[in-house]
Formats: structure tokens, C-alpha cells, sequence
């Protein structure tokens, strides 16, 4: 079964697996930890302490400890990733086999920290130079020091990218190779905007 949760894939076999251990913990406790999750994403540091003295009434090992954790940060990321909406994510994890009430506290914990996280996400995304003007001109020429005959245009090109300016040269023939490469780039642009 595809999930919004998994980027409209099935789920990943460990993160079933620790549904179980996730459904040992009251709602309370689930929610205190995708709290800590969350401000370890935005920078702070995870109280290891409380972490520990939250899991030891279900009686988990380290392992299980730092594959619940595993398993929450799945979905507090992915649910941010992918812009889940709050009955989405409660309905699909529901259909993962989560407890009601502890899917609604982890909605709920999502729902207050949303907006923080997709904007971190976004800030941490690979971002291209943007390219902010293009300049040019075509020059002609007919003769130079050191030839008396060229009769051959020249482009200039200024191209301003992230408000820095880069100029060059460019002979007629590269020009007409990379003039024909942006018609094609553009193309195979506009037909996968269709």
C-alpha cells in the first residue's frame, strides 16, 4: 500500500517493525518525544535524560530506544517533507497500525511545529544560482593589429547571477552551439511543464 508518509511509496520494512514498539508508549510519551525530535531538527540538543526516563516505563532497550526515535523522526520528517495534511496523517498511520490516541497526539504535535520545520526544510534545500539579467551585443570585425582582414562577429555577453557580474567573449560558432542548446534546454522545459 503506497502512503503520503513514505512519498506516496510502500512503507520501509524496519519502519513497520517499530510501529510495534511505538504502540508500548502512551500517547503522552510519543508526544514528548516527537517534541524532542522537533527541537533537535531546529538545532537543540535531545535530552537524552528525559528520552531515557520516558522510555523505561515500556521497558526498552537501547536499541529499541534509538529505533523508536529513528521511527518518529521518519515521520515527523517526512510528514513536513511532503506537506502532509493533519487527516492525512492521521488516517495513514492508523492504517499502520498506531493506536487513535496516539496518532492524534502526534497530529497535534505536528500540527504546532509544521510551519517551523517546512521552512528549515526549505531553507536546507540545493538552491542554483539564480541568474538575475543577460546583456549582449554583436560586434563586427572587420580588422585588427595584428590581421588586416577578419570580417567575423563577436558576441559580448554580461550575465549578472546573484548580483554578481560575469562578461566574456564568444565566438560566432560557440554562439550558434550555445544559443541552439537553450532553445533545446527550454523546450524540453515547457514540455515537462505540460
Amino acid at each position: 500500500m503506497k502512503f503520503k508518509l513514505c512519498g506516496d511509496l510502500d512503507a520501509p520494512e524496519w519502519f513497520l517493525k517499530e510501529i510495534s514498539v511505538l504502540t508500548k508508549l502512551s500517547c503522552v510519551r510519543v508526544k514528548l518525544l516527537s517534541i524532542q525530535i522537533v527541537k533537535y531538527l531546529l538545532g537543540e540538543q535531545i535530552d537524552y535524560q528525559k528520552v531515557a526516563k520516558m522510555t523505561k516505563v515500556a521497558e526498552l532497550g537501547a536499541s529499541d530506544v534509538k529505533a523508536l526515535m529513528a521511527a518518529l523522526t521518519f515521520i515527523v520528517v517526512n510528514s513536513a517533507k511532503y506537506n502532509i495534511l493533519e487527516e492525512t496523517l492521521r488516517t495513514e498511520l492508523e492504517q499502520l497500525g498506531m493506536p487513535k490516541e496516539t496518532c492524534g497526539s502526534l497530529v497535534r504535535s505536528y500540527r504546532q511545529h509544521k510551519d517551523k520545520l517546512r521552512t528549515l526544510f526549505e531553507s536546507q534545500t540545493l538552491q542554483l544560482p539564480r541568474l538575475d539579467s543577460v546583456d549582449w551585443r554583436v560586434d563586427y570585425l572587420l580588422s585588427s593589429s595584428s590581421v588586416e582582414e577578419i570580417n567575423q562577429p563577436s558576441v559580448q555577453l554580461q550575465l549578472v547571477i546573484d548580483g554578481e557580474t560575469h562578461s566574456f567573449e564568444v565566438e560566432d560558432n560557440k554562439f550558434r552551439i550555445l544559443y541552439q542548446e537553450l532553445k533545446n534546454v527550454q523546450s524540453m522545459i515547457e514540455s515537462m511543464n505540460v
